[in-house]
């Protein structure tokens, strides 16, 4: 989920403003290239740089952050001036909290939104214009299995596991250290139970210290004795369960400490809370870092005859076959784990639930096309029972998968690259490896001309008139290190690697 779908419209445009310079080597971009990055025209750039100004002198944080413009080169630019990077995050939160949608939201997952006569009175709306923010509001949550419903009294709907999911991401995105909104839930409780989390193939050791954990837990004891009955008596065989010392004193001290915050709950509730509070923190991916596949998804039939545990095997082993190498042991390990968690949550949302997010066509991942490409002509031929919004963000679930727990740099051919400069080649040298190209390409910079050269990177005019170099060799003239550059440098460089890729 990405908290920036609950901002409005002009608060979102300002965002993108911010975002799209934070995501740049130095922080800056033309004005040209801001418009049309952007698709914004010059009256509404110039417009929102001065309200984002603004808004920066608004919220306090003229110390930490400022946008700015300039000239280079006779082109107008813009750029961001940051001390502290996290300043970006405050004023995140400070457009949202003037958001009615986020603050419509945020009261309903707080139990805080009361009737609809209420939330109008609040935040001075009419209740026509509620509708629609909320109407809006549920178009984003569709995919969590979450909406919010208008009748006397607006409440938050939906299935409880994805509620508690979602509730947790859009709180730790928005709010994350910045602020602990919870009253009568402390940081220190999540903190102690979270040290008492124990397991014999996930590693537990920096948990405590994970916002998105915190809030899961601060969630779901909040919730606790709201849910209806359905939550606590069905399902309870697909809890997570491990026949291992260390689980049964998890939990046993979780129950125990369960007890004392809720004593007015009774004993089978806060056991099945317990249980579910540790299913909930492996579905969100709290324990990415584990020690070895967790028995407990091969033990039981319900998991061995459903159809994406089946899927998941068989994708690996397409991939083994494909790649010119084997996956080593640790990818296998973590991709196997990974596609588990993905049909888990399948088995008990009813859905596929969306946790990753990218994007297929980025020219600096060139991998991830033909990874998405593999992926999706698998899925096509191997699963015919989800409805086609659902085999989209499956497709997406497993290529985020494979993109991040392979390193596809083993995989990429040798880029032999020469660098030619009349000025200082060791300069030039620092700036091409500020633009890290080494962690997208198998790039080799060479002192000397090498017998199978692959580009000839310059900052010298004409330098196919002084190097003797085939004609099929590209030459890449290297203007200066802006971001510009790096981005033609990669697509230089994605090319390059696409032809002469072998699989």
């Amino acid at each position: 989920m990405k908290i920036e779908i609950f901002l409005s419209k002009k608060q979102e445009k300002k965002y993108s403003i911010l975002k799209k310079l934070l995501s740049l080597p130095d922080y800056q971009l033309s004005q040209n290239e801001l418009m049309n990055s952007l698709n914004m025209s010059y009256g509404t750039v110039t417009l929102l740089f001065t309200e984002i100004n603004q808004d920066i002198s608004s919220a306090k944080l003229e110390e930490d952050i400022q946008l700015v413009q300039g000239r280079n080169y006779g082109q107008k630019y813009y750029a961001l001036e940051i001390n502290r990077i996290v300043a970006i995050d405050h004023l995140l939160l400070y457009y949202l909290n003037e958001s009615i949608p986020f603050l419509i939201l945020k009261d309903t997952l707080l139990g805080n939104s009361g009737t609809i006569d209420d939330i109008v009175k609040k935040y001075y709306i009419s209740k026509s214009t509620l509708r629609r923010e909320v109407g809006a509001v549920n178009k984003q949550l569709a995919p969590y299995s979450v909406s919010i419903s208008i009748q006397k009294k607006i409440a938050l709907k939906g299935n409880e596991w994805a509620l508690r999911l979602f509730a947790s991401s859009f709180l730790a995105q928005s709010y994350g250290s910045k602020e602990w909104i919870f009253k009568f839930i402390s940081l220190e409780d999540t903190q102690k139970y979270l040290s008492i989390v124990a397991s014999q193939f996930i590693d537990t050791y920096d948990l405590k210290n994970d916002i998105s954990a915190l809030y899961l837990v601060a969630v779901s004891l909040f919730r606790i004795g709201l849910t209806n009955k359905e939550f606590t008596e069905t399902k309870k065989e697909l809890l997570y369960s491990e026949d291992t010392p260390d689980f049964k004193v998890f939990l046993d001290e979780g129950f125990k400490f369960l007890r004392s915050l809720k004593p007015q709950i009774g004993r089978e509730e806060l056991l099945f809370e317990n249980q579910a509070l540790f299913t909930l923190l492996l579905l969100n991916n709290n324990f990415p870092a584990i020690k070895k596949i967790p028995y407990f998804f091969y033990q039981d039939t319900i998991f061995q005859d459903d159809p994406l545990f089946k899927m998941n095997f068989y994708l690996i082993t397409q991939f083994d076959v494909l790649l010119p190498e084997p996956l080593l042991i640790k990818e296998h390990i973590n991709v196997s784990y990974q596609f588990s968690l993905i049909a888990y949550r399948h088995l008990l949302l009813n859905k596929v639930y969306p946790t990753n997010h990218i994007s297929v066509l980025k020219k600096d991942q060139s991998d991830t096309e033909k990874v998405y490409k593999i992926v999706s002509n698998f899925v096509d031929n191997s699963e015919r029972s989800l409805p086609t919004d659902q085999l989209e963000v499956l497709k997406l679930e497993y290529t985020q998968t494979l993109i991040t727990y392979i390193d596809w740099v083993r995989y990429k051919p040798a880029i032999n690259i020469y660098l030619v400069s009349d000025q200082s080649t060791e300069e030039l040298n620092e700036e091409v490896l500020k633009t890290n190209p080494q962690f997208n390409f198998n790039i080799n910079i060479c002192k000397k001309m090498p017998d199978q050269l692959s580009l000839v990177v310059s900052d010298v005019a004409s330098t196919e008139n002084i190097l003797d170099v085939p004609s099929s060799v590209p030459i890449f003239y290297w203007e200066s290190l802006s971001s510009s550059n790096a981005g033609r440098f990669y697509e230089e460089l994605s090319q390059i690697s696409e032809e002469k890729c072998d699989w």
